[in-house]
């Protein structure tokens, strides 16, 4: 979990739940990664009132085990929300909960985009690392080759993430500005225009068509 975490819950132990949510409300360190790839305003505004957002309240859902059964722990709802006893065997409680998280996606319109789906695991690299040693110290050389190379590829997909989210953090504005700035100069700017408005009828027409795009 990380240093952050582990200092959080250690501090928090004991406290009633009251007080324990108001520790976590209070951490910097939440909010800051909580907050991390939040879109940047595009737009500088002087201080006073704020125009109210009508961008909905994105947040986080959670499904665990707890004492045999799973468990949906929503910030918006005051306790949490019991789904019924799991199964040992198998997969265990990622199956019941799988189950209840596509009945969740199911109640939504195909294609909808009002939520993301993650799943938090184990940090692969040390794993692959430790596995990494042992075939080499007991002589495994194909093997130790093909956990390097899942290795390569774990670190490279890392990176390609860093790189992403460096562009969802970025504020691109000035970009923007300074394209439409230099197509205007060149006459392009109108002929631009139009042919972006052709393109976005026709991706709204073959979303309609395939039944992916919700109308009133």
């Amino acid at each position: 979990m990380g240093k952050e975490l582990t200092d959080l819950i250690s501090f928090a132990t004991g406290m009633d739940s009251q007080t324990t949510g108001l520790v976590v409300t209070s951490s910097d360190f939440l909010r800051s990664a909580h907050n991390a790839l939040s879109p940047p305003s595009v737009i500088s505004v002087s201080d006073g009132p704020q125009p109210k957002s009508s961008e909905d309240a994105y947040h986080f859902i959670s499904y665990l085990p707890v004492m045999g059964q799973i468990y949906e722990f929503d910030g918006l709802k005051r306790a949490p929300v019991a789904h019924g006893p799991y199964e040992e065997k198998g997969e265990g409680w990622v199956a019941k909960a799988r189950d209840v998280i596509e009945k969740r996606i199911g109640t939504y319109p195909p294609g909808s985009l009002h939520f993301n789906l993650l799943a938090v695991r184990d940090d692969p690299l040390p794993n692959l690392q430790a596995q990494i040693e042992t075939a080499q110290a007991s002589g495994q050389e194909l093997v130790a080759a093909d956990l390097v190379f899942r290795l390569s590829q774990e670190k490279e997909k890392r990176a390609r993430w860093d790189f992403e989210n460096s562009l969802r953090r970025h504020n691109h504005l000035g970009l923007i500005h300074a394209l439409l700035v230099e197509l205007a100069k060149k006459g392009q700017l109108d002929a631009a225009v139009t042919d972006a408005k052709a393109k976005m009828q026709e991706r709204l027409t073959k979303a309609r068509e395939s039944g992916q795009m919700e109308e009133d």
